[in-house]
């Protein structure tokens, strides 16, 4: 069976790349195609890059157009994949590429991690900061809702995740939970950074996007100024969020695993203050037995759920969030019962091969 794998795009590390990483080894055949690709930011992708393939859009992205101003070319670039030799083809998107046009008899299996959020449930969020993409909004919403159909199969991350696409695109969805290796991620040889950090911090994983919500976490350890921060990650919003934070906020990037076990080994918890599809981050806490403080109304909140490894705040407010980190330690924490099985890498593969072939 001839193959194709495409994504949205490749320009940086987190919890969706994760997941492109184990599939990309599990189908070392196939060939992969996306809108476009920057080696430089995605280092991980450099193994594969001699199989990836891009849409036209490469050229206006090396000139270093902003992603924004590319959106409305978008669904041109994606129908303009010709991928009528294959016989399946496997979309991962959370935007555009499960828009693919395939031949009635190719197989197209999507594993949908969320309805593009800046056309539907976070469209307000994208479009204060990009007015001018306003008039592009219809056209852009009706594409994205035809795109949605033409899949023969989803697979999503989570309930909530599922909701939110039969919310938004009025067709069903089966759940699939990604691949996490807690093996590789308990054996790391963990190792401090080299930054001084004080005792007791709570950590924050995440890319600094809008979307992550990571000024609500700012906002509360700057009036809990007893209290240590340790942000990890990039992203646009850097220079705006070291701008808002307080001393006892410690932005930190660029660290390998080794230094993120140590981090998570060492927090008081996890704070999550996003309404995240899935939380990738929240399996690496729990994996050093480190509790997770997160909001209610998001994918992380079903891993939590069923577990002792976590607590939910209810609204995404200075006022809840706060009263979470005063009262996260009253609660029992148990993570000897939780059932890893579930992210196993085999059982991933497993499935998405059968789905491919049926």
């Amino acid at each position: 069976m001839k193959l194709a794998i495409v994504y949205d795009w490749i320009d940086k590390w987190g919890g969706a790349e994760r997941i492109l990483e184990v599939i990309f080894k599990a189908f070392p055949q196939a060939d992969l195609y996306t809108l476009y690709a920057d080696f430089d930011q995605a280092t991980w992708a450099r193994p594969y890059q001699h199989r990836i393939k891009t849409t036209f859009l490469q050229r206006f992205y090396d000139f270093r157009l902003p992603k924004q101003l590319l959106a409305p070319l978008m669904p041109m670039a994606t129908e303009s994949l010709n991928l009528s030799d294959y016989d399946a083809v496997l979309s991962l998107s959370s935007s555009f590429m499960k828009g693919v046009i395939t031949r009635p008899e190719t197989k197209h299996l999507c594993y949908l991690f969320a309805p593009t959020r800046f056309l539907w449930h976070q469209q307000e969020r994208f479009f204060s900061r990009n007015f001018w993409l306003r008039p592009f909004l219809n056209y852009l919403r009706q594409w994205d809702y035809i795109a949605a159909r033409r899949p023969d199969q989803i697979l999503t991350l989570s309930r909530y995740d599922q909701q939110l696409i039969a919310k938004y695109y009025r067709v069903n969805s089966e759940i699939l939970y990604p691949p996490f290796a807690v093996d590789y991620w308990q054996g790391l040889a963990k190792e401090q950074p080299k930054h001084k950090l004080f005792k007791n911090y709570f950590l924050l994983v995440s890319r600094l996007e809008p979307n992550k919500d990571v000024d609500l976490a700012i906002k509360v350890f700057n009036q809990q100024k007893d209290k240590q921060l340790v942000i990890v990650g990039q992203g646009t919003q850097e220079t705006s969020l070291k701008s808002l934070a307080s001393a006892n906020v410690t932005f930190l990037k660029q660290l390998d695993d080794k230094h993120l076990a140590w981090l998570y080994a060492h927090a008081q918890a996890l704070l999550m203050p996003q309404a995240e599809d899935f939380g990738y981050t929240a399996l690496e806490a729990i994996a050093f037995n480190t509790p997770v403080i997160s909001f209610r109304e998001s994918g992380t909140a079903e891993i939590l759920a069923q577990t002792k490894t976590g607590y939910l705040f209810n609204e995404q407010s200075v006022d809840s969030l706060m009263n979470a980190l005063e009262n996260y330690h009253t609660k029992s924490y148990n993570f000897s019962n939780f059932n890893w099985s579930k992210y196993s890498s085999e059982n991933f593969i497993n499935q998405l091969k059968q789905n491919i072939s049926s």
